[in-house]
């Protein structure tokens, strides 16, 4: 039938394109006269309705012998159409991030927006399956996004696949030291503190070098995230990174030669 296949193209499944065209022609009718009508069994329409309830396409009505499912205007399927533009235009970056059409070319992606980061830590660093490494203001993290860390030990906890190589690269600040001891004690991560004398800090970001990708996470002012994939320049970022270590003190000797920098809880 013509219109089934129109509905399929709006992105109603065969099946729910059949039980809607049937409750539009019946209208107001129990689910065994919709399941009769569209020809399905009717253990299958009882699963379908609650997809086409939140699609907006049917609503339910309950009367003293039972619900009634009621066709809602046409007109709605121009939300269905407008949530999968919504649902692509979600996904279109992640896609292009994973798009390499010529080998060896630098691939460079910016996200704007919390939701975007969050997917990037969520789907991409914290599913890396080389060791991550990590330079960071954790004072700055937790201004602009208190709840990224606690995520971050959340996921870590949650992994089946433990244990995950992680370095971690943090300010002497107070802040930065307590978290750095935090993530030590849990296993997460080796943590080392930049020399208290040095003059240059982590300032607005959080890095990750990590499989063939560097990722840098900007949030002073606007908060984007930049992907850089790149083998060669992720490969140049390590040594650099490893150059930085080996100056690097580990956070539990750090507090003891700097105890007023120990939390006042530990």
């Amino acid at each position: 039938m013509f219109l089934e296949e129109h509905l399929k193209k709006l992105g109603l499944t065969e099946k729910e394109a059949k039980i809607y065209l049937a409750a539009l022609e019946l209208g107001a009718d129990t689910i065994q006269n919709v399941a009769r009508k569209a020809e399905l069994k009717r253990p299958t329409v009882y699963v379908l309705v609650d997809e086409l309830i939140r699609k907006g396409l049917l609503s339910r009505k309950p009367m003293p012998r039972g619900d009634v499912f009621i066709p809602e205007n046409p007109e709605n399927l121009k939300n269905v159409l407008k949530e999968r533009e919504l649902a692509l235009g979600d996904a279109l970056p992640f896609l292009r991030a994973i798009y390499n059409v010529e080998k060896g070319k630098p691939q460079v992606q910016i996200y704007e927006g919390i939701n975007n980061m969050h997917r990037v830590y969520l789907d991409m660093i914290w599913k890396s399956k080389t060791e991550i490494l990590f330079f960071s203001s954790i004072k700055k993290i937790y201004e602009a996004m208190p709840d990224l860390l606690e995520s971050w030990l959340a996921n870590f906890n949650a992994r089946k696949d433990k244990p995950l190589t992680t370095r971690e690269f943090i300010n002497p600040d107070p802040i930065d030291i307590e978290y750095g001891l935090k993530v030590v004690k849990t296993g997460l991560a080796q943590v080392r503190v930049i020399p208290k004398e040095f003059k240059h800090l982590f300032v607005g970001t959080d890095n990750a070098i990590f499989e063939d990708k560097l990722v840098v996470v900007s949030f002073e002012q606007k908060l984007f995230t930049t992907i850089i994939q790149s083998q060669a320049i992720a490969d140049t970022m390590r040594a650099l990174y490893e150059l930085a270590w080996k100056k690097g003190t580990p956070v539990e000797e750090f507090v003891k030669r700097h105890p007023e920098m120990r939390p006042k809880n530990s």
